[in-house]
């Protein structure tokens, strides 16, 4: 019987059936699709320590600005492509709690922080949207609906809860991404334990109303338990 080689496509799905997120030495996400190549080069003999520095140098590419996934790397939908702005803001502490996600970063507050920007025909203003990154079919997606004013920092609902008001949908393809304008990110929750990005950018991502064009770094979490909470945090 021959021996099937799986491809690297394969080795990307097979990885992402497991609810665990594997770290590197320095305890920072390694996405499947950089772990499938690990796997890969350990089949073909390359020697450990060769693979320990290519991850090394990979993450180091990918943290570009203090992106933790590379914003080439991701295919942006129903919205500006935000991957092409300058990362001018960071992300230090993320928390998802059970009513919503609280990015805190550098131009929330403070007398650098963005400004506000009132979006055509509204009759109030708005500061930032919150982004989402998706792994789906081994690419990633990403995309900015949920906009927010100055002052209101805890949105986009329960991102972990599976369903939702008892309608069997997770809050993701329900309240974010649910319908064709987010494809293929529509219908789509993550499992628990999965890998997820998360950014801020200025002004009103949703509606393509952004006078200042400028995001924050992208950052990977794991998705938590439906009904858990989950607090995140980086160095300046």
């Amino acid at each position: 019987m021959a021996t099937h080689i799986p491809t690297h496509g394969e080795l990307v799905t097979w990885i992402e059936t497991f609810d665990s997120v594997y770290r590197d030495e320095l305890g920072r996400p390694i996405d499947p699709d950089t772990l499938a190549t690990c796997l890969e080069k350990a089949v073909t003999g390359t020697e450990v320590e060769d693979v320990r520095d290519w991850v090394r140098a990979s993450a180091d590419k990918k943290r570009s600005a203090g992106d933790m996934i590379a914003p080439q790397e991701i295919t942006f939908v129903a919205g500006p492509n935000i991957g092409a702005w300058p990362a001018t803001a960071t992300v230090t502490r993320l928390s998802i709690q059970l009513d919503g996600v609280e990015v805190e970063f550098t131009k929330r507050d403070g007398p650098d922080r963005w400004p506000d920007a009132r979006t055509p025909g509204w009759t109030g203003e708005l500061q930032y949207s919150l982004g989402m990154c998706l792994r789906i079919d081994g690419r990633w997606y990403a995309s900015a609906p949920i906009e927010t004013w100055y002052g209101r920092n805890v949105i986009g609902g329960p991102i972990q809860a599976t369903s939702v008001e008892g309608s069997g949908v997770g809050q993701i393809p329900k309240n974010w991404f649910y319908d064709a304008r987010w494809a293929p990110m529509n219908g789509y929750q993550p499992k628990a334990g999965e890998t997820i990005g998360l950014f801020v950018c200025a002004g009103d991502a949703r509606n393509n109303f952004n006078p200042v064009q400028e995001r924050s770094n992208i950052v990977v979490v794991s998705l938590p338990e439906d009904g858990q909470a989950s607090t995140f945090t980086w160095e300046r």
